[in-house]
Order: structure tokens, then sequence, then C-alpha cells
């Protein structure tokens, strides 16, 4: 393992405290907002904008990294990330914590595209099974970890905010003192988000649908649970389960999606997340244990996580694979633009609501969802288990990550 792992090692050790500290950053600017008495929709608002900046960081980020080189823009969007937490500390309020999660999240989209094609490069057919598999499990442990330790800093100075911007800044010294070949950028074929639509209508919006849930459910949490009166314990635990949901369920997903087909089991997965979410809104009068919630939220993370992959796999069940990765940049701009809305529309039905409105939210969508899974099932039969690609369980952050499946056939191979 050791050797397998040697030649990514500085990549994935720096991603991994890179997302340490972009979890902390994320829940300390939901948490500090809150503190502040900004209302639950500016607080979406602001949540939404690291996403337009995150869809503007897709479309523009290989243009830079062919211009200055695989090393050179991952330095200077580091150094973007690390700037924007700072600035979060001298400057305070909706508008400017707006401004600084757009640019973080541009220096985002750019920071795990450039990691990811990076990891890409530097394994075989061979390893890249087991590589996938290290970089998701810590990719979804330094989320977890980053969530929890907020219980050790105060969140009425700005120490936190510090804080989150020393760890982004420390992720860049394993990737930037590396001596690893660097990648090249390799063109692929074009495909738009309309043409994609023509051939997997079910992908776009099922790519759409997933960033309409699952950023909501991630960024407005923290809301929810401080509007409930957990304490800050409570809070990191709540968000950092949700956050553990997808590292614990996704496996068992792809195999049962790979089993009885994408269609089928998104149906099942979009089951689960409406009788989930209806039950978390329902049980706010009963007042539930903490540890049911907990249950129950582990429940709701893994089967919203599953949408998006869910979208990619069935997407290229219908494709040639020499399209594999044009698709995956239109379904994460899908899924970009389903997460700007997100956040501000939940945040919205919280204040009609109550907190507990984020999982009216999450359920209203959810079934508006598997209705459109239910007719495209109806209008187009189900494709036969030998034409499909594997299941890969992938977060909506990757560009690249689908490439890293073994049983992928490489372009040059592509019949």
């Amino acid at each position: 393992m050791l050797s397998v792992l040697k030649p990514v090692l500085p990549l994935i050790l720096g991603v991994s405290i890179f997302m340490l500290g972009n979890a902390f950053l994320n829940l300390a600017t939901a948490l500090k907002l809150n503190q502040a008495g900004i209302s639950s929709s500016s607080i979406g608002v602001v949540q939404s904008a690291f996403y337009l900046g995150f869809l503007v960081g897709c479309l523009f980020i290989k243009r830079l990294i062919r211009r200055v080189s695989h090393i050179r823009a991952f330095a200077v969007l580091g150094a973007l990330a690390t700037c924007t937490a700072l600035f979060q500390v001298l400057f305070f309020g909706t508008f400017s914590w707006a401004l600084c999660r757009a640019a973080y999240g541009f220096a985002m989209a750019g920071v795990t595209t450039v990691i990811e094609s990076w990891i890409n490069e530097r394994t075989s057919n061979e390893t890249r099974g087991r590589i996938l598999t290290i970089y998701m499990t810590a990719y979804y442990l330094a989320v977890s970890l980053g969530q929890i330790s907020i219980n050790f800093w105060e969140l009425a100075g700005v120490q936190v905010l510090v804080f989150a911007a020393v760890v982004i800044a420390v992720s860049l010294q394993p990737i930037l003192l590396t001596n690893l070949r660097q990648p090249e950028v390799k063109s692929s074929k074009p495909m738009s988000i309309f043409a994609l639509f023509r051939v997997s209508p079910l992908a776009v919006v099922g790519a759409t649908g997933a960033g309409l849930l699952q950023p909501a459910l991630g960024t407005m949490t923290p809301i929810f649970a401080i509007g409930v009166g957990y304490s800050l314990l409570q809070v990191s635990l709540f968000t950092a389960t949700l956050t553990m949901g997808p590292f614990l369920i996704l496996w068992a997903v792809g195999r049962l999606s790979d089993a009885v087909g994408r269609r089928r089991a998104l149906s099942i997965m979009l089951t689960i997340v409406i009788s989930v979410a209806a039950a978390l809104y329902s049980l706010h009068w009963l007042e539930p244990h903490f540890v049911v919630m907990l249950a129950i939220a582990l429940v709701l993370g893994g089967t919203s996580a599953s949408i998006y992959p869910n979208s990619i796999a069935h997407a290229y069940d219908q494709l040639p694979s020499e399209r594999y990765v044009s698709a995956s940049t239109s379904l994460l701009i899908c899924f970009s633009c389903g997460a700007i809305l997100g956040p501000t529309l939940a945040a919205f039905m919280m204040g009609l609501f109550g907190p507990h409105g984020l999982f009216l939210y999450a359920a209203s969508f959810g079934s508006l969802l598997l209705l459109f899974v239910l007719y495209r099932w109806k209008v187009r039969p189900e494709v036969i288990v030998v034409d499909k690609q594997a299941f890969v369980p992938v977060v909506p952050t990757s560009r690249v990550a689908p490439q890293l499946d073994p049983r992928r056939v490489p372009p040059d191979q592509a019949a």
C-alpha cells in the first residue's frame, strides 16, 4: 500500500489538510453570521455566493492551468483561498462576506481540479481503484474533523477565521515542495449541457437537483441546529454526522446502482431522502433524543449525496468514453447552478416555517426530482447490465475523480 501511495502521497496529504480548513471555515462562517444576528435568508445568500464563484472557476480554471501550469495555478489559487479567509477577518458584513465566499469558491474549484487531475496522471490502471478509495476516505474524514474542531475555538473573536486561513495555507506546503512531475493538460471532445440533455435528460436534471439539495443541507444545517437550541458541540457533531453519511453509505449505494439500475437506485434513495426529511420536519414537535437525530442525519447525508454520482453513472451509460470528461464538467456546472439557488431557497423556507423548514425544503425538492425520475423511467427503458459503466462514488467538487475508476475505458482504446 505504501508503494501505491508514494507517487500521490503529497497530493492526498495536501488536499486533506485543505479540506479540513475548508470545512472549518464553512462552519465558522455560518456560525459567526448567525451569532451576529444575521437572518437565515441573508446567510443563505452568503453561502450561495460560494457556488457562484465555484461555477465561474469551473468555466475558467482549465484555461489558467494551460497558461501557467498546475503548480503555479495551485499556488495562486491556494493563496487566494487563504486571503479570502483573512479578508473575512478585516471586513464583516453580508455583502463583503458574500464577495469573499465567491472568491473562495473560485479558488476551491481550481484547487480541486489541479489536485485531482494530478492524482489521475500519477496513477495507473492497476492502482486507481485503491487510490480512489483512499482519496475519498481522506476527503470525508478531513471534512468531519474540520467541523468537529470548531469546538476548540471561541467564536466571538477573530481567531477562528485566522486559524482557518492558517490551515489552508499549511495545506499548500506538501504540494508546493513536491518534485512530482506535472501532468499535461489534454484536450477532450466538448459536450454542451444541451447536447448532454438530449442524450440523458435525467443526468442533467439529477445533477441540478443534487445541487439544489446537498449544498442546502450542508450549509444551512448549522443554522437549523442553532435554531433548535443545540450547543456548539452538538452543532458540530450534527453537521459532521451529516458529512460522514456519504463515507459510510455511498459504496453500498454504488453496489445497489450497479445491480438494480440507476433509475431504480435513484428512486430508492430519493424515497429515503423524502421520508427522512419529512420525519425530521415532523419530529420537531416530539423533541427526539439527540442520538436519534444523529442517526437520521447520517442516513439523510448519505442518501442525498448519492444523487450526484448516480446522475454521472447514468450519463456514462449513454455516452462513449471520450465524452466522459466533458460530460462530467457539464454535470458539475449543472450541480453548481442548482447549488447557487439551493441555500437561498432553503433559507427562505426556514424563514417561513422555522429552522425545521430546511427539511421541508429537502422533502419538497426531493419529491419533484423523484417524479421526474419516474417519468423518465416510463418513457425510456433501463440500460441493459452489460452496457453499464461502473458507479463511481464522487463528490460534486470533483471534475476529474470519475476518471480515477480503473474500469473506465481510456479514450484512446474506445471503440
